[in-house]
């Protein structure tokens, strides 16, 4: 990560595998631990084999590279 955040950027968290755990209040557990973490605009928990928390995250990115679009590209009207 470096030594300094750059402020002007955007960071997200993504805990993965989370198919792997077994007792789901751990997950939460970790999952609390990790929201005090500086830095980080959204946290996902995300399965790749099961899918789960997978739209979220890429509906987030889509969102977020649609706004940037925005603020690049002028609306061509």
């Amino acid at each position: 990560m470096g030594s300094q955040l750059n402020p002007k950027q955007k960071r997200v968290l993504c805990m993965n595998k989370v198919d792997l755990v077994e007792k789901k209040k751990d997950l939460l557990k970790v999952a609390e631990q990790f929201k005090d973490l500086p830095g980080y605009e959204r946290y996902f928990m995300i399965s790749g084999l099961k899918g789960s928390g997978v739209k979220d995250l890429t509906q987030y990115l889509m969102e977020q590279v649609s706004n940037v679009v925005r603020f690049v590209l002028p609306d061509p009207k």
